[in-house]
């Protein structure tokens, strides 16, 4: 099991966001291997949502896999037919 300390503040963010009662976009961005990705997954656990990846580098931009949160693993590119 993968800790998960000192991460309430930005889960108390998320959770803002998600309560506000209209669309929200959250980014979230830092210097690599800090556990964004860990982060989020954890908030969807409890919440319906949808995270993308993309990364920026010198060959240009990368999109990732982002995943909704129904947890049958099925890419929110293949849900949308990409």
């Amino acid at each position: 099991m993968a800790l998960f300390v000192d991460r309430e503040a930005e889960l108390g963010l998320l959770e803002e966001a998600y309560r506000s009662g209209r669309p929200e976009l959250v980014v979230v961005y830092g210097r690599r291997r800090l556990g964004k990705t860990f982060l989020i997954r954890r908030f969807l656990r409890e919440h319906r949502g949808l995270y993308l990846v993309a990364n920026y580098s010198e060959r240009g931009p990368s999109w990732g896999s982002g995943r909704a949160s129904s947890g049958s693993g099925t890419s929110w590119c293949s849900r949308l037919g990409c």
